[in-house]
């Protein structure tokens, strides 16, 4: 059994924080942190450490990128952003978060 299951089952069947940590030599934190996990995910397995899900441009945006720069190779990448939201091509602030309407 892993420790993350063995924390779970352990929390499940009654037993304490305090007495978890002792048995499973981690932390106090680390023991509740794996227990509200699994309270609100329903999973005992981690999901990525750190950082945001990475967003990944369409590509009915890329092409109306590549057809801006094709027409002025110039364009910058914060006028491209400026021209994605004012055209209501991108829905969010950051152009790497961009969706089609």
């Amino acid at each position: 059994m892993f420790v993350r299951e063995e924390i779970v089952d352990l929390y499940n069947n009654g037993v304490g924080v305090s007495e978890i940590s002792r048995n499973t030599r981690v932390t106090k934190g680390a023991v509740h942190k794996v227990v509200q996990h699994f309270a609100l995910h329903g999973t005992t397995q981690p999901f990525s450490c750190g950082g945001s899900e990475p967003t990944l441009i369409t590509d009915d945006v890329l092409e109306v990128i590549e057809i801006w720069k094709l027409r002025k190779p110039s364009l910058s990448a914060s006028e491209i952003r400026e021209r994605l939201l004012r055209e209501g091509i991108c829905k969010y602030i950051y152009a790497s978060e961009c969706s089609i309407h």
